[in-house]
């Protein structure tokens, strides 16, 4: 819900509106960045893009993209 003063042509506030928006979310999509916030706290994202490559086989642009991932982690923290 969000809520708009308008401003008058006196540039006082003349009216008010309130807007109602239905926000439909995803719980695989929720859980997923669920996940990912806590490797981001916990400093496991190598960890974490290892097992999202793991789990990706078979979805060759994602499984790609983690694999890409990972391969910058590694070199961040000179490992192979």
């Amino acid at each position: 819900m969000t809520i708009s003063n308008l401003p008058s042509a006196q540039g006082r506030h003349q009216s008010s509106v309130v807007h109602l928006r239905t926000v439909v979310t995803e719980r695989a999509v929720i859980d997923r960045a669920n996940k990912l916030q806590e490797a981001v706290d916990t400093g496991t994202l190598s960890e974490f893009a290892e097992q999202r490559s793991k789990e990706t086989i078979g979805e060759d642009m994602e499984n790609e993209s983690w694999k890409a991932l990972l391969s910058l982690f590694r070199r961040i923290r000179g490992t192979n």
